[in-house]
């Protein structure tokens, strides 16, 4: 498990040397080469998106991995094949023919927090499944005067009662107490556990799906 870098991406798309340097080198409509933009804008500093593109655009054409990857290959043809930088804004939809699983392990204020923006975030992408999993330990609960299973209150109410109570969840989150049953097809898991059940959590939910990728947004650090 790795961390994510969400801080280290918001920096970069808002206020980073990359993004104000592309910003320079679009507004020079390709008179500046990135040396000068750096020169200009950096004061000795070197930025890291060129070296970077540079290096992965070999092994992406190398591995036929540029029609799967339009994005990053436009931003490499923008960057140093001189393609103008709104060709960005006409990419053409790709028909995705396996939309991803995502579930998110972990159902507290935070497991709930991300499985809220997660779920908005797949109902309008077509690369996603709209229904997003959410493995959630079982509890008995007071509802409505009544001892009741946590998970059933929610999958009710979309509503985690306890840990997050007054938010309502969006409609295609679904609470599964069976960690087993929550991973068994997820091509992504989103890692929200406080740190120290990770190890037995891992134990228990058995073999995950193939080629399925995990994503950790795990405070503190971890010890598998």
């Amino acid at each position: 498990l790795e961390s994510c870098g969400v801080a280290d991406l918001v920096t970069t798309c808002f206020g980073g040397r990359n993004r104000k340097c592309a910003e320079a080198f679009v507004r020079g409509k390709g008179e500046k080469s990135w040396q000068e933009v750096e020169r200009e804008l950096l004061g000795g500093q070197k930025l890291q998106g060129t070296l970077t593109a540079q290096e992965i655009w070999p092994v992406m054409k190398e591995h036929d991995l540029c029609t799967r990857l339009p994005l990053l290959s436009m931003i490499y043809q923008i960057a140093f094949e001189s393609k103008p930088a709104e060709s960005i804004v006409k990419l053409s939809p790709v028909a995705h023919k396996n939309p991803k699983k995502v579930t998110v392990v972990g159902s507290g204020n935070w497991g709930c927090a991300i499985a809220k923006i997660i779920a908005e975030n797949t109902a309008r992408h077509d690369d996603f499944h709209s229904e997003v999993t959410m493995w959630m330990f079982e509890e008995q609960v007071e509802h409505k005067g009544i001892k009741r299973k946590l998970s059933e209150v929610f999958n009710e109410s979309k509503e985690n009662i306890k840990y997050l109570p007054g938010i309502q969840l969006p409609p295609n989150v679904n609470a599964e107490p069976d960690v087993k049953k929550a991973v068994a097809d997820a091509d992504i898991m989103v890692w929200v556990l406080p740190h120290q059940f990770v190890p037995r959590t891992v134990k228990t939910m058995g073999k995950p799906k193939p080629g399925s990728l995990s994503v950790s947004l795990i405070k503190g650090g971890l010890e598998l």
